[in-house]
């Protein structure tokens, strides 16, 4: 049986770090990824935990049909990447408070607010970070998280005043956009 090179990816490195590399705006049908489903407009998850957004138009000409991939969430149930994502508060029932897995995690042993914080104020004047609520407005104005945005990194948060020991119930890693090599 022949394999793809993406699937030898997924063989050689672990699941977070292989899609980590997924390059902004892949074509979701180019990944290859089996088990994918759609859960809900644009959210697609991949196993327990691991979803993947896609939006279904891009802005530049695509020569591969969407939906095209943005952004990598790790969420501790559907429910929460529901939240994270599209602002459904009350598909969010499930609060199971999962750890996040390590290779989600801005630094190693950073889980809580407290920790994540500490560790990006210790750092801050090589790496600036911003804490931020996002609030639905067409649904009276709710508050749906707390993020705090670091690099490529939102870490999502539901309570508005965020206690010390609180883990995220979502993790959004934004993709890169993959380097063009110019030949000249």
């Amino acid at each position: 049986m022949h394999r793809s090179k993406r699937q030898d990816d997924y063989g050689r490195r672990s699941t977070w770090e292989a899609l980590k590399a997924i390059p902004l705006w892949a074509p979701l049908s180019s990944l290859g990824i089996k088990g994918l489903s759609p859960i809900a407009e644009d959210l697609y998850r991949i196993s327990p935990q691991i979803y993947l957004f896609a939006h279904h138009e891009i802005l530049t000409e695509a020569k591969v049909p969407g939906p095209y991939v943005t952004i990598l969430l790790w969420a501790e149930s559907d429910g929460a990447a529901k939240r994270a994502m599209l602002q459904d508060l009350e598909a969010d029932k499930d609060r199971s408070n999962l750890a996040p897995p390590a290779e989600m995690l801005y630094q190693t042993g950073c889980v809580t607010y407290r920790q994540l914080i500490a560790h990006l104020k210790h750092i801050g004047k090589f790496q600036p970070y911003t804490v931020t609520g996002s609030y639905r407005i067409i649904k009276g104005g709710d508050f749906t998280a707390t993020h705090v945005n670091v690099d490529n990194w939102v870490f999502m948060f539901r309570s508005q005043k965020v206690k010390a020991e609180e883990p995220p119930f979502a993790i959004q890693f934004r993709l890169k956009a993959r380097k063009e090599t110019h030949v000249n």
